[in-house]
């Protein structure tokens, strides 16, 4: 029973059952959260987002179905296992129509459960795994795009002040430029001077981004 890189919840009411299942059931999850009722188990499911969730039907305050039809609500890919002592086909048309991923009936083998779990953990790690892979590919692209906006606000930059100077419309546009491509809030331009000796330096130019307040007639950036 090799622990895998998932975590499980697991709502059961009796806890003469959570003591037969819990210890088989820690050794397959690298967390394992444990609730009482479907109203528990529910609760936990908003807080942990769990990969798989393990559930009784039969339970106070808020039955398994009912929870189970809650957290798709949440999550209509949530992965969901149905255990129960009752076999009548009202739970399982139920349970279908909710769109649980597995359903047992008790007494349930250890090792019928652990190879439903291995089944399940299987195909949430492959999921996992392409969702990373996604996630990486969609980073270097938008670090790529990134990095390409750069160099053309640079070559803008080089462009306008070998043709035009650093002139009163030269400066903005390429302030403008530069914060669009690296998607900053703001970019200014400080100016410094000598007076008497000593160093001062004022704010000239400023471009900020839509819904940043400008800072160029601020006092305090002059001198």
């Amino acid at each position: 029973m090799n622990q895998k890189n998932i975590s499980i919840l697991y709502v059961e009411d009796k806890e003469e059952i959570r003591k037969l299942y819990l210890p088989s059931i820690k050794k397959k999850a690298d967390n394992v959260y444990v609730g009482e009722n479907g109203e528990e188990g529910l609760s936990l499911y908003k807080k942990h987002k769990p990969d798989l969730v393990i559930s009784d039907i039969r339970m106070p305050i808020m039955d398994g179905l009912e929870m189970t039809s809650k957290i798709k609500e949440i999550n209509k890919e949530s992965r969901i296992i149905i255990i129960t002592a009752y076999s009548q086909q009202e739970y399982f048309t139920k349970a279908i129509k909710i769109g649980v991923n597995g359903f047992l009936v008790k007494p349930v083998a250890i090792d019928d459960l652990m190879a439903v779990i291995d089944e399940q953990a299987k195909n949430i790690l492959f999921e996992k795994s392409i969702r990373q892979e996604e996630q990486k590919r969609n980073i270097a692209e938008q670090a790529q795009k990134r990095s390409d906006e750069i160099l053309k606000a640079v070559s803008f930059a080089g462009e306008q002040f070998l043709r035009d100077n650093y002139g009163e419309d030269t400066i903005p546009q390429v302030l403008k430029k530069l914060g669009e491509a690296t998607s900053v809030s703001r970019v200014y331009l400080f100016k410094n001077k000598n007076i008497s000796g000593s160093i001062f330096s004022s704010q000239r130019y400023e471009w900020v981004a839509e819904g940043i307040e400008p800072q160029i007639n601020n006092e305090d950036l002059q001198d």
